[in-house]
């Protein structure tokens, strides 16, 4: 039995690049019914492992089975190179259960990451289908009105086809040239961050004097920007440009207290300033959005992002019956944005449906210690997209710093994160440190 499948379905598998759009995603129909006897049907009969390679139009391909926790797998991959990797694009992962030899379900990766793929369930005479995309399930039990066993040896094509009226399969197809002025971008960002440097409140004011931002007094050596400062760095780099000035901090600061909170928090503004990141950000995407568009300000919610995403996540504990292993998600909320733990999947649709976009997050708890408040007590800018070989990747930068998506959903502090639209420019001047 090859390495590749030891540890499956378990094994830590690398995101790979290289891809076709769907419609040209390499297919092993044909294949899957050449070895319907010897690989598929055999169900519970097949008590040894057994690895051949075979070649279609498509190319060279890895046929296994493989028996492991009472499961028989069926795994039918495309080579990627020298490697026939178990989630490369157009991989099949047929699993029938052991003792009984019954169908139990399919899965087909969609792109060359194992966070990536559809799976497919028997339902009666008909299949299910489920669609993943980093813990997110974006479609769930949609039909297809043919049997588990029919949809077994039918190109993925036709899978499409069929349900092409309910799933939005343009997601897993990304134009990558889409996404060069968004990385440009962030290679300007990254170029300039050895000029700056942190420092707790700092900010630079509308004449480039490094100041705190509660007391607009000047900083002392050693001048930095925290994570507020920071973004209003990014922005006053694309507008000085357009109107050779800095926004004013003053203005920023403005507390935007019709738009949010409620007759509870309004006694708390003063004493806590809990929603300063959202109001702060909000001020950024107005000035940015007006001076681009030469415009007059829209309302400050104007450029959040409200969109539904998605209302099951897989889960480790607490799957809801029926339903494999997923738990339930809650919807974006006003003024609080998505939970945490779908945030990637969340960035992912937001890339593939808006290429070139920027986003400003606002993460926010509630701090159950003292009082139940929810409060933004931190920002960061996010730029997610598609590299050169269509690999899905986010840069990070936050407090004068390139950080990580990891380091974000690792961080116990966030509960939920709120999103701002902002638009990228080409000419990108920021303001120095002195």
């Amino acid at each position: 039995m090859l390495l590749v499948l030891s540890a499956w379905p378990n094994e830590n598998r690398q995101t790979l690049g290289g891809d076709a759009s769907l419609s040209q995603i390499p297919d092993s129909a044909d294949l899957r019914t050449k070895y319907w006897d010897t690989f598929l049907e055999t169900g519970s009969r097949a008590a040894t492992d057994q690895t051949i390679y075979d070649s279609n139009a498509w190319g060279h391909w890895q046929i296994s089975r493989l028996n492991q926790a009472g499961s028989v797998y069926t795994i039918i991959s495309p080579a990627k190179g020298d490697q026939w990797p178990v989630h490369a694009q157009g991989s099949w992962i047929i699993k029938r259960a052991g003792n009984t030899g019954s169908w139990e379900q399919a899965k087909i990766f969609l792109r060359s990451d194992p966070e990536l793929y559809i799976r497919l369930y028997p339902h009666g005479n008909r299949t299910h289908l489920d669609v993943l995309a980093y813990g997110a399930v974006l479609y769930h039990q949609v039909i297809i009105p043919l049997s588990f066993r029919q949809v077994l040896t039918r190109p993925l094509a036709d899978i499409i086809k069929m349900t092409a009226d309910i799933v939005d399969w343009s997601v897993f197809s990304p134009n990558i040239t889409l996404y060069r002025d968004l990385r440009d971008f962030a290679d300007k960002i990254r170029q300039e961050l050895p000029g700056l440097r942190y420092a707790e409140d700092g900010a630079l004011d509308e004449d480039g004097k490094a100041v705190f931002i509660d007391s607009l007094l000047e900083q002392p050596a050693a001048a930095g920007l925290n994570c507020s400062g920071f973004l209003k760095w990014i922005v006053d780099g694309m507008l000085y440009p357009i109107n050779g000035s800095y926004l004013s901090i003053e203005t920023l600061k403005t507390r935007m207290i019709t738009y949010r909170g409620s007759s509870f928090t309004e006694s708390w503004e003063e004493l806590f300033d809990p929603f300063f990141g959202l109001d702060w950000c909000r001020a950024l995407a107005s000035a940015a959005w007006s001076t681009v568009y030469n415009r007059q300000p829209a309302a400050p919610t104007a450029h959040d992002v409200a969109e539904p995403g998605f209302a099951l996540m897989l889960t480790a504990n607490g799957a809801l019956p029926g339903k494999v292993n997923y738990s339930n998600f809650p919807a974006p909320q006003d003024n609080t944005g998505v939970h945490l733990s779908g945030l990637k999947a969340y960035l992912f649709l937001l890339a593939s449906r808006e290429p070139g976009t920027m986003y400003f997050a606002q993460f926010n708890a509630r701090d159950t210690k003292d009082l139940v408040l929810r409060r933004y007590f931190h920002v960061a800018a996010f730029l997610p997209y598609f590299d050169d070989q269509g690999i899905f990747r986010v840069a990070v930068f936050e407090s004068a710093a390139e950080t990580s998506l990891a380091a974000v959903l690792g961080n116990p502090r966030y509960e939920f994160v709120n999103l701002i639209r902002m638009p990228i420019l080409h000419r990108f001047q920021p303001p120095r440190l002195p």
